[in-house]
């Protein structure tokens, strides 16, 4: 039963992937590798919360949190990396970043988080 309603959130995950996939096609922010090593990371995050796992995730909603308070949600919604570290579907049409600079890059913080 767990195992179903795994594959059904892990579906619904793959919206804002695929967004951000076609994004990310046009305008070569990152790496195809660097994309998906990124996504899998915080789909480790997610299966973790999941199977009652939470120390990531808490870091991570941590760091989410720290960045709400440092810019504006507005500024937040346009970066790529912001809406798959929410699980969030983003509007296409508003994303004009992939991710933040230097240590507020939600990549490389999700990245170390899960290494």
């Amino acid at each position: 039963m767990n195992t179903e309603r795994n594959k059904e959130r892990n579906k619904e995950r793959n919206i804002p992937f695929e967004i951000i996939r076609n994004l990310n096609k046009r305008n070569d922010w990152i790496s195809e590798e660097e994309l998906t090593i990124f996504y899998n990371n915080i789909k480790k995050i997610y299966d973790n919360l999941l199977e009652g796992k939470q120390f990531e995730y808490k870091r991570l909603i941590k760091f989410i949190n720290y960045l709400d308070t440092k810019y504006t949600r507005q500024k937040l919604l346009r970066y790529a990396a912001f809406h798959l570290a929410c699980s969030s579907t983003p509007i296409a049409k508003e994303i004009k970043f992939f991710d933040l600079e230097g240590e507020d890059s939600i990549v490389n913080f999700v990245n170390k988080l899960v290494s």
